[in-house]
């Protein structure tokens, strides 16, 4: 109990770091900045601590983009910038997801698996279908998605309604609406027995109404829950997104990939980086 009490506090601490210091262009143009002076600098030429700056700042934005969302807090509805997107947008407008992209090119090699992490934890809340239809303008398709949405969403909320007007209508009295007899059929203390509603059918008498358990069903036996959150960001988001998507795809997705998997044959990762390489030949 201790152990976990401890990773909700530091895992509420990171979503406050998150929040107040990452989704902010000012902090990312720092790393942006010193990035971009180290990398005009030939990869041949740089010294082991140049290497280990870059190396750390992009293990940085890995951890930065690693923190899940707080869902009980944020209560975002779909097209809405959540925190996870304004740190998206903070990286785009500091210029980093551009200086990841040139990172991905074949100079970069000894940093793909970083960029394959980030770029698999920048993604993970998109779909790629939705990604992939968004346009400057909303298609026809998605206007339609989102009016029968809206109006899903307004016959549940009648229903709802409608379903308490009804349970309050019809229990309000129920004590006072007299009680009925059922004849030639005697209680446990040779009685007639008292009923607090009419019965149509004498099958219809049940003393066993209030002594039913629920089924419950143990969890050792419930299926699995995916624990992979999707959601429609805001529309600016998936529209650079999108962009990103596809300079990734034709400029660097295939020596990318070729190396990781190179790596992961050789058995020279570390352990369970398979699942960011099997994650992006799933998504792209």
């Amino acid at each position: 109990r201790t152990a976990r009490h401890n990773y909700l506090q530091i895992l509420l601490h990171l979503q406050y770091y998150k929040e107040e210091a990452f989704t902010k262009v000012e902090t990312w143009n720092v790393f942006a900045k010193k990035l971009a002076k180290i990398l005009e600098i030939d990869w041949s030429e740089r010294d082991e601590d140049t290497g280990l700056i870059i190396e750390r700042i992009l293990i940085l934005i890995r951890n930065v983009l690693h923190v899940p969302a707080d869902l009980d807090r944020e209560r975002r509805p779909e097209n809405d910038a959540s925190v996870h997107d304004q740190v998206l947008w903070a990286l785009n407008q500091s210029g980093i997801l551009d200086i990841i992209l040139y990172m991905s090119s074949e100079n970069e090699k000894q940093y793909f698996m970083h960029i394959l992490e980030i770029i698999t934890h920048l993604l993970r809340e998109q779909n790629p279908s939705s990604l992939a239809d968004a346009a400057l303008q909303r298609s026809v398709d998605e206007k339609l998605r989102d009016e029968q949405e809206l109006l899903s969403i307004r016959l549940a909320e009648n229903t709802q309604r409608l379903n308490k007007i009804k349970q309050y209508s019809a229990t309000r009295h129920s004590r006072f609406g007299g009680t009925y007899v059922v004849q030639n059929m005697k209680s446990i203390s040779d009685n007639e027995i008292i009923c607090l509603k009419p019965l149509n059918k004498i099958s219809n008498l049940d003393f066993n109404g209030s002594k039913k358990s629920k089924l419950v069903k143990p969890k050792n036996r419930r299926p699995v829950e995916s624990g992979i959150l999707e959601r429609r960001s805001a529309f600016a988001i998936r529209l650079f997104l999108k962009e990103f998507c596809i300079e990734f795809l034709n400029g660097s997705y295939n020596p990318l990939m070729h190396y990781v998997k190179d790596v992961l044959v050789r058995n020279i990762a570390q352990q369970n980086d398979e699942s960011y390489y099997l994650w992006a030949v799933k998504f792209f």
